[in-house]
């Protein structure tokens, strides 16, 4: 060459520089980085399951914020945690905010139900037609009861058209369903306790959406701290919110990310340099790192419309596996640079660059298969990645080095070192066969200790002090059970209505034999229209029950006359409560967390409190069309274990795939061996090494298998290239060892991860890497034998 890039050289430089600039330009303005949980949630042979646990990580539940303020008395606290919801009430995240209950509740509820509440009269009948004379005289005494009691001014205002106190009733199922023990206190929200102000609060998007809820969380502690100054600092928030594990999630992923990106780029930045002293050459070997980062990430938010945070620290350790095409390269082009220059000396290394890209992406392409799509987004951007890396190699790299290298002694110096090393292997091969023996003998060893943890909880790092807070404040509120639901769905509202009030008869006999704590369910708000018609109609047919009250109510003393409204109430009696009307009211805020959509159609939740026998529950419950048990917990683990079972599945069709990809290239079993069989034993030793530690396996450690597989070939096909090309044995050699102390170093620091997955993956992988390399020659020298490698 002449140092001047021909013309299609030129065309090929410029085409790539736009398409970085366009791909550059694409994820600066639309990529989205999530660290969603929903996108860790599986689809598994259980669709309905599946459907279910993504609803609820949309819904308005997550979306729910419990604020708790204390002060130097109740009354400091209440002030101040009426100034908070006033602040945070402008927040645009901020869908509504409460400190008490609308002052207004009690007219707008009186509005609501009292014109229907003939049609909540559901446990009145002793049968299904009429209210004896005998039911009537106990409702005539039960009435003089609450007269006489501090309640009464409430109940005499409405008795006379409300007799049977049917609204009364319904009144007080209507407490249960705010959350657990929370109070009022001068029209404010208070703790169980009663020491402590309770703000309630829900946002616009999902919990799990981290972007989205960390300027939120940001404002809360900017707005406390500013009305606890003004208090002179005698205030005390206690929060909680699923949005704050999400965020404490993101920053924990994106850290991890920095450092290993950096500390990645940083090593082998220092090595290549100590290398090559050059830095024409060192940016060289970065270019196809930039670009596979660069394209992976565009590629993943093209097909996904987001990038997980997971995907990106994950890929960060792509920098480790994409830096070998370029180390392969370059060193073959310094230390043996071919004839007839860098295009050429390319094109030799062609077929061994290529297989060995092709082996580590069939280890990934199997995982596009998951029914997570959290791991679909990892393979995706594994497999663009590497092929990015390999091809900009292909592309760029031979038009870019320099047409005569310059020799730098510390690399001859090694390469040279690393060649002595093989030619003492191969005197000494019982040192390999016991190397080999030994990696199999740990492999087996293993085997009668693993152990398979499937509690999904052990891949996330929380808080103990986040978690311990949390706790405590929903303690104050006597929550729900966290994760165990009633989820009912119909083909429309009213069937799945009619299914809820079913469901709740049963769930109330269930609590009653202490199957369950308590129970909160959308029918104590909003009964079927077909049960509000049933009940007003069951009180209008009997033309004679006016009457007969009217007699009842005197014979127990009342006056007569006293209850004349009742006859016109009764006649007068508007029509069923619908949906869109409770939505509207003052109840709406409420009612919105027992209602979610599930695969098109509309699905009600009843949360429970206290499940102390959930098999019998869901037995009890299963009469009900519809209806599901939910358990969020045992949902994740069995979906997680089903998974793990069909991930060893792949595991096995990925070997075969690896063989029959390299088998494909070299024709002999001997030669498939030599490139296969040092990166699977180094896989199996790997898992019984931890085993044998007393690691607990689990998804992530098989997911690291894969890559050890998949990056362990690589090096197995290097060497088998050294056959046809026996003066590249120097390079090929110094290339497998930097390519091996690169994936190390990325996923040895994944190792060291704050997240238990990035660590599993980490520890696997590295471990695996360290042992790839150090039996990748034993079956080349067991086959080849002594010899000299040839004189250029």
């Amino acid at each position: 060459m002449d140092g001047r890039p021909s013309r299609k050289s030129a065309v090929v430089l410029v085409a790539g520089a736009l398409g970085t600039a366009a791909l550059a330009v694409y994820v600066v303005l639309f990529l989205q980085v999530t660290t969603d949980a929903a996108q860790l949630l599986p689809g598994p042979d259980d669709k309905r399951l599946a459907q279910i646990g993504r609803s609820l990580a949309e819904s308005e539940l997550t979306r729910s914020q419990i604020l708790s303020v204390g002060g130097a008395d109740l009354p400091q606290a209440l002030t101040a945690a009426q100034q908070l919801a006033t602040a945070l009430a402008a927040d645009a995240e901020v869908a509504h905010v409460q400190a008490g209950p609308d002052p207004q509740l009690a007219t707008q509820l009186w509005q609501l139900y009292s014109p229907r509440r003939f049609g909540l009269a559901f446990d009145l009948m002793q049968d299904a037609t009429t209210l004896t004379d005998a039911l009537l005289r106990s409702k005539a005494r039960e009435l003089k009861r609450q007269l006489s009691l501090p309640t009464a001014p409430l109940i005499k205002g409405e008795a006379p058209g409300d007799p049977l106190l049917i609204l009364p009733k319904f009144v007080r199922n209507l407490e249960q369903l705010g959350a657990g023990g929370l109070r009022i206190d001068n029209g404010r929200f208070v703790s169980a306790n009663g020491q402590r102000a309770i703000v309630l609060l829900s946002t616009r998007h999902s919990a799990l959406a981290a972007d989205l809820q960390a300027p939120l969380l940001e404002t809360i502690a900017r707005e406390f701290n500013r009305i606890n100054s003004q208090a002179g600092g005698s205030l005390t928030l206690q929060h909680a919110a699923i949005a704050r594990f999400a965020t404490q999630a993101r920053a924990s992923i994106e850290a991890d990310v920095q450092r290993i990106a950096s500390v990645s780029l940083v090593a082998i930045t220092v090595l290549f340099f100590a290398l090559f002293r050059s830095l024409r050459m060192l940016l060289l070997a970065q270019l196809p790192i930039f670009l596979a980062l660069l394209a992976a990430t565009a590629a993943t938010q093209l097909v996904f419309g987001r990038v997980h945070g997971l995907t990106l620290a994950f890929g960060s350790t792509l920098i480790g596996v994409c830096v070998d095409y370029p180390i392969h390269y370059l060193n073959h082009h310094t230390l043996a640079p071919h004839a007839d220059g860098p295009q050429a000396g390319l094109k030799m290394l062609w077929t061994g660059l290529w297989l060995g890209a092709a082996t580590t992406v069939a280890g990934f392409v199997g995982l596009g298969w998951s029914a997570y799509p959290g791991i679909r987004e990892v393979a995706v951007y594994a497999t663009v990645g590497i092929f990015t890396a390999l091809y900009s190699t292909r592309w760029f790299l031979p038009l870019l080095v320099p047409a005569v290298p310059k020799p730098v002694a510390l690399q001859h110096a090694l390469a040279t070192a690393l060649e002595r090393v093989l030619t003492a292997l191969r005197q000494k091969k019982h040192w390999l066969i016991g190397l080999l023996a030994a990696a199999v003998v740990v492999a087996l060893a293993g085997l009668p200790v693993l152990h398979w943890n499937d509690d999904i909880s052990v891949l996330s790092s929380i808080d103990p002090t986040l978690h311990a807070e949390d706790a405590a404040v929903r303690a104050q509120l006597a929550p729900d059970e966290p994760g165990q639901l009633l989820v009912t769905t119909g083909p429309d509202l009213e069937t799945a209505l009619q299914r809820n009030d079913e469901l709740a008869k049963i769930v109330s006999r269930l609590q009653d034999k202490g199957v369950v704590g308590g129970f909160r369910s959308l029918s104590s708000l909003l009964p079927s229209a077909k049960a509000q018609h049933a009940s007003l109609a069951n009180l209008q047919r009997d033309p004679t029950l006016p009457a007969r009250l009217e007699a009842a109510f005197v014979a127990e003393g009342f006056r007569t006359g006293a209850f004349a409204p009742f006859a016109r109430a009764l006649q007068q009696a508007q029509p069923p409560l619908t949906w869109p009307q409770l939505q509207a009211s003052a109840l709406g805020n409420l009612a919105r967390v027992f209602v979610g959509e599930i695969d098109g159609q509309p699905a009600l939740f009843t949360f429970l409190r206290q499940v102390r026998q959930p098999h019998k529950l869901s037995s009890a419950v299963a009469s009900v069309p519809g209806v599901t048990f939910f358990d969020q917990k045992t949902f994740a683990n069995q979906a997680w274990a089903a998974y793990r079972t069909t991930t060893w599945t792949l595991v096995l069709f990925g070997i075969v795939a690896i063989l029959l990809l390299v088998y494909a290239r070299y024709r002999t079993l001997s030669q498939t061996a030599i490139a296969a069989v040092p990166a699977i034993v180094a896989g199996f030793a790997t898992l019984g090494l931890l085993c044998l530690s007393g690691e607990a396996l689990n998804l992530l450690h098989l997911i690291g298998f894969v890559l050890v597989l998949s990056i362990g070939v690589d090096y197995g096909v290097y060497l088998a290239e050294i056959t046809p090309h026996p003066a590249s044995e120097p390079a090929t050699l110094l290339s497998i060892v930097l390519a091996a102390l690169s994936a190390v170093l990325g996923f040895g620091l994944l190792g060291l991860s704050s997240n238990p997955a990035l660590r599993a993956i980490g520890l696997t992988t590295g471990i695996g890497v360290l042992f790839s390399l150090v039996l990748a020659p034993t079956l080349l020298v067991l086959a080849t034998g002594t010899r000299s490698r040839d004189k250029p």
